[in-house]
């Protein structure tokens, strides 16, 4: 729940939602190609930073 909320925070301050999206698509696929499991939890941090 909490991660969800730190995504939910990104999104508010997002420039436009494609942006995310194409941000969020780049990290999960750099995230498959190293680790397929834990996407969420790699990727959620990422996107708090850019922040």
């Amino acid at each position: 729940m909490v991660k969800r909320r730190n995504l939910l925070h990104f999104n508010n301050g997002a420039r436009s939602e494609r942006d995310l999206g194409d941000l969020v698509t780049k990290v999960f696929e750099k995230a498959a190609k190293k680790e397929p499991q834990p996407l969420y939890t790699f990727s959620l941090p990422l996107l708090s930073v850019q922040d």
